[in-house]
């Protein structure tokens, strides 16, 4: 049997290490989120929806934001007689342009340096960074979301949204260096954090869909 390399051991014990940081930072949130995907973050997305529709005039015929047959949450509106073609699109990004702004405020605190307790900072960090992001990419690469356009222009949004994503993933690292300050991690632990966080919050989504809806 050949024995690990030099200085391996070390390596791997630490970026186990700022894995377990990270979680036990963002345990309080991962624990929230079966309840607070539902009636908070698809609560947002779908009245971001709505008051784009009636900020153009449009009139909200349906709205709901638990899950249900086909989708986790829905708007129906009907448009103005005079509705210009694009008031369809601009209601259907309303809520990737909410949470970009989040997203651009929390990177505006990282650039100030505002001092925060690590709880709030990872509370911060999650729901109004990481989730934010995590719900534009849903759409875009889930096939079923606002952001699920075929052909061309399916295909040009896509690759700017992936731009996109990969810039805010890189800025995240970033944005958690001056968030937590001696709690941040490396870059390594970033990469091994993120994937760690995202499958807790992907168990989360599962277990709130199965307690909203009774299957998953």
């Amino acid at each position: 049997m050949t024995a690990p390399a030099a200085g391996s051991v070390p390596v791997a014990a630490g970026l186990a290490a700022q894995v377990g940081r990270m979680l036990k930072l963002f345990a309080p949130q991962l624990a929230a989120a079966p309840v607070l995907f539902f009636v908070g973050v698809t609560f947002l997305h779908e009245s971001a929806h709505a008051l784009m529709a009636i900020a153009l005039g449009g009139t909200i015929k349906e709205f709901a934001f638990l899950p249900g047959e086909g989708a986790l949450g829905h708007v129906r509106w009907e448009p103005p007689s005079n509705a210009a073609g694009w008031m369809s699109d601009a209601v259907s990004v309303a809520p990737y342009l909410m949470w970009s702004m989040f997203a651009a405020a929390v990177i505006l605190l990282a650039v100030r340096r505002v001092r925060l307790n690590r709880w709030l900072a990872a509370a911060i960090f999650f729901w109004c960074y990481f989730i934010p992001i995590g719900d534009i990419a849903w759409n875009l690469y889930g096939g079923r979301g606002d952001l699920a356009v075929g052909g061309h222009d399916g295909f040009v949004l896509q690759a700017i949204g992936t731009i996109a994503i990969l810039i805010a993933y890189a800025l995240g690292f970033f944005v958690q260096r001056r968030l937590f300050a001696d709690r941040a991690v490396g870059v390594a632990g970033y990469v091994a954090s993120s994937f760690a966080i995202g499958l807790g919050s992907a168990i989360a989504g599962g277990l709130g869909l199965l307690a909203f809806t009774g299957k998953v």
